[in-house]
C-alpha cells in the first residue's frame, strides 16, 4: 500500500512538473518563432526596398537556409557531447547577436549583413531543436508527444499574427535597425526563460516512457517521408492561388490580396491543434487498453488525414472564389491538425535516445522540402490544364494516404507476428 501511495504521489507530481514544461515550452516556443517570424518578414519584404540586387537578396535567403538546416542537425550532436542547455544557451546568444549585427550594418550597408543572418539562423535553429526535444521529453513519460507537439506547433502558428503583430506595432517598420536591435534583446529574454526553467526541471529524473518499442516495429524515421509528403501537398496548395489564378487571369490582384488577407481565426488554429494532439494520445490509450491489433496514434492520423483531403479535393472542384476563401479558413487548422497527428505518432515511435535526432530533422526538413519541391513545381510553370498546383498538391496528398495505409498493414503484421510467436519457457537452475 506504501509502494501504491509513493507510486501515485510521483506519478502526480511529475504531472505537475510536465505542465510547467509543457506551458514554459509554448511560451519560448512563441518567443522564439516571433523572431523567426519577423526576421523572416524582413529578409523577405523590408530589405527589398534598400535597393538590395535580386542576388543580394538570394544569397542572403540561400545563406539562411542552409544554416538553419544544418545547425538544427549539427546542434543535437553538439549537445549529446556538450549537454543541450549549453548548446540551447549558445544558440540563444549566437540568434541575438546576429540580430543586433544586421541592426548595425542594414542602415549603412545592408550587403555587410549576411553575418549575421548566418548567426541568427545557426543559433535560432538550435535553441528551437533543444526546446522541441525539451517538451517531447518530458511527454514521452506520460505517452503524451500529441500534446507535447501541439505546444509547439500552437506556438509557431500563433506568432505571425499574435508576437509578430504586437512586434511590429512596437516598433517603426520604417526604422530596421530599431527592430533588429528589439528582435535582438528579445531573443536573449527568451532564451534566459528557456533556459533557467530547463535546469530547474533538470534536476528532477524523468520517469521511463509508458510506449515501449516492439521489437519488430518499423524503423521511426519512415514517417519522415509522410511528413515530407504533407509538406509539399500544403506548399502546392498555397502555390495554387497565386500560380494558377492570378497568372492565368481567373483572379485580379484585388481579390487575391482580399483572399491572402483573409484572417485565420486564432481559436481555429487553437482547437484544431489541440484536439489533434489529444486525440493522438486518447487514441493510443484506447488502442492499448481495448488491444487493438495496430496503433491507435496511427487510426487517428489517417481520420484527419481524410478530413482534410475531403476539404482539399472539394475546393479543387469549385470555382466558387465564396467557397475557396471561406474554405481557406478551415483547410489551414485542419493542415495542422495533420501535422500535430502525425508528429505525436513520429515521436512516440521514436527511441527516448533519438528523440533529439527527430527534433532536429523535424526543424530542417520544412524549409528544405518547400524549396526542393518549389523548385520541381517550377519546371511546369506557368501551370498547363494538368499540372497546376493544386493537381501537385492532390498527387501528394495521395501520394502520403497510400504510404500511411501501407504502415498501417505494415503494422498489423508485425503486431501479429508478435502475438503469434511463442514465449520460451525459462531455462536453467531454478
Amino acid at each position: 500500500m506504501d509502494n501504491r501511495l509513493r507510486h501515485a504521489q510521483s506519478s502526480s507530481t511529475y504531472t505537475a512538473t510536465a505542465l510547467i514544461i509543457w506551458i514554459a515550452g509554448f511560451t519560448g516556443a512563441f518567443i522564439l518563432t516571433t523572431i523567426l517570424t519577423v526576421f523572416n518578414y524582413l529578409l523577405s519584404n523590408l530589405i527589398r526596398t534598400l535597393s538590395l540586387q535580386g542576388r543580394d537578396i538570394a544569397y542572403l535567403g540561400m545563406l539562411f537556409t542552409i544554416f538553419l538546416v544544418s545547425s538544427a542537425v549539427g546542434s543535437v550532436v553538439l549537445a549529446r557531447r556538450f549537454g543541450p542547455l549549453k548548446i540551447m544557451t549558445l544558440g540563444g546568444i549566437l540568434a541575438a547577436a546576429g540580430c543586433l549585427i544586421c541592426g548595425w550594418v542594414v542602415g549603412t550597408d545592408p550587403s555587410r549583413m549576411s553575418f549575421g543572418v548566418v548567426l541568427f539562423a545557426a543559433g535560432i535553429a538550435s535553441v528551437l531543436t533543444g526546446l522541441l526535444t525539451w517538451l517531447i521529453r518530458a511527454a514521452k513519460p506520460l505517452s503524451m508527444t500529441g500534446l507535447g507537439f501541439a505546444a509547439f506547433l500552437l506556438a509557431d502558428r500563433l506568432a505571425a499574427p499574435g508576437g509578430a503583430g504586437i512586434l511590429f506595432g512596437l516598433a517603426n517598420t520604417q526604422s530596421l535597425n530599431v527592430l533588429y536591435s528589439l528582435c535582438g534583446v528579445i531573443t536573449l529574454m527568451g532564451t534566459a526563460l528557456i533556459s533557467g526553467i530547463y535546469w530547474l526541471a533538470g534536476r528532477k529524473p524523468l520517469p521511463p516512457s509508458r510506449e515501449t518499442a516492439s521489437p519488430q516495429r518499423k524503423p521511426w524515421w519512415l514517417w519522415f517521408l509522410l511528413l515530407i509528403l504533407v509538406i509539399a501537398s500544403s506548399s502546392a496548395f498555397s502555390n495554387n492561388l497565386m500560380e494558377s489564378f492570378f497568372l492565368r487571369g481567373r483572379v485580379n490582384w484585388e481579390t487575391l490580396q482580399v483572399i491572402f488577407a483573409t484572417p485565420i481565426p486564432a481559436l481555429a488554429y487553437l482547437l484544431a491543434i489541440l484536439a489533434a494532439g489529444l486525440g493522438s494520445d486518447l487514441a493510443e490509450s484506447l488502442a492499448r487498453r481495448s488491444g487493438w491489433a495496430v496503433s491507435g496514434r496511427l487510426v487517428w492520423l489517417l481520420v484527419v488525414m481524410t478530413a482534410s483531403g475531403y476539404l482539399l479535393f472539394s475546393l479543387a472542384a469549385t470555382q466558387d472564389l465564396g467557397v475557396i476563401i471561406s474554405g481557406l479558413r478551415w483547410y489551414s487548422p485542419l493542415d495542422a491538425a495533420v501535422l500535430t497527428a502525425l508528429l505525436g505518432l513520429l515521436f512516440s515511435a521514436a527511441p527516448n535516445r533519438q528523440v533529439d535526432l527527430a527534433a532536429g530533422f523535424y526543424i530542417a526538413l520544412p524549409p528544405l522540402a518547400v524549396a526542393v519541391f518549389g523548385f520541381l513545381e517550377s519546371l511546369v510553370i506557368p501551370p498547363t490544364d494538368y499540372f497546376t498546383p493544386m493537381v501537385f498538391s492532390q498527387i501528394y496528398y495521395l501520394a502520403g494516404i497510400g504510404f500511411s495505409l501501407a504502415m498501417l498493414v505494415l503494422d498489423l503484421r508485425n503486431r501479429g507476428k508478435t502475438a503469434s510467436s511463442p514465449v520460451e519457457p525459462p531455462t536453467g537452475p531454478r
